[in-house]
């Protein structure tokens, strides 16, 4: 179950390698905290594009993804689940609608 999500729309140059960050303190279950690992990243390109690996960092109780390059013009989806240290199931989620002009 999917506690807390945000939908974000930014801009990235073609080729540019970008950080986006999640603060999941306001989402937090109680007694929970965002766990080091075990969160899922997924890109989806646009029509004929190739998708890329993007990775997922925790400092606190941010989330940080990096993407790219992303070398395909149109629009892209950064998809995040955040994955929390108790037993609850509860994750946080997070999308970045990502164009590339």
């Amino acid at each position: 179950m999917i506690s807390g999500s945000a939908e974000f729309r930014v801009e990235q140059t073609a080729n540019a390698v970008e950080r986006y960050s999640l603060d999941c303190g306001p989402d937090l279950p109680p007694g929970a905290s965002v766990a080091a690992t075990g969160h899922t990243v997924t890109h989806t390109p646009p029509r004929g594009g190739s998708a890329t690996t993007p990775t997922a960092s925790v400092s606190g109780n941010t989330v940080t993804v990096t993407c790219g390059p992303l070398t395909t013009i149109g629009l892209h989806k950064i998809e995040l689940v955040v994955a929390y240290d108790n037993s609850s199931g509860v994750k946080a989620g997070a999308i970045w609608w990502v164009t590339v002009p």
